[in-house]
């Protein structure tokens, strides 16, 4: 930690949404344990993936609070295509339609996606919130460089309320 403070806080997966969860400075911090654990597979047009995160902070100040978070995502090419998984670089590769929109004379690669998050920012002394979340997406893949996505996320603070998000993006990358 920085000058013997950190922070941690969170959106609602709508990086451009008001930050839902936040622990405020966590003060007389002298240092932060992290540990994650990941996973995925794909086996032809499904994959699945997740991830989960614990951060321990040592602060006797905060009473040592655990904080952590998690996420569960699986997703299904309805026109067939599959992921491409880059074990050198641990990442996903670039997903390219069977049949490019418009340049090959077809509809390019359609995808459903769903996943769930959960976020437990409150132990000990420290109170930053709780936030579940589902999202629901479809993904069209025009070509290797260029896709269309759709997102529905349903949000719910814990004691705040819920919050629905509808999200579209145009995204083209080289």
């Amino acid at each position: 930690p920085n000058s013997d403070t950190t922070r941690y806080n969170a959106v609602p997966e709508a990086h451009m949404a008001e930050k839902f969860l936040d622990t405020g400075d966590i003060t007389d911090a002298t240092g932060v344990d992290l540990v994650g654990l990941e996973f995925a597979a794909i086996n032809g047009p499904l994959s699945v993936q997740g991830e989960w995160m614990q951060a321990s902070v040592d602060s006797t100040a905060a009473g040592n609070p655990d904080l952590s978070s998690y996420y569960l995502f699986a997703s299904y090419f309805l026109t067939g295509e599959h992921r491409v998984y880059k074990a050198s670089s641990a990442t996903f590769g670039r997903v390219r339609p069977k049949h490019n929109y418009l340049g090959d004379g077809g509809s390019g690669a359609l995808e459903l996606a769903l996943r769930y998050s959960s976020a437990d920012l409150t132990d000990a002394s420290v109170s930053g919130g709780e936030l579940d979340n589902i999202t629901l997406g479809l993904n069209w893949y025009l070509n290797p460089n260029t896709r269309v996505m759709l997102n529905y996320t349903a949000a719910d603070l814990a004691e705040t309320g819920d919050s629905n998000i509808v999200q579209v993006r145009f995204q083209i990358d080289f």
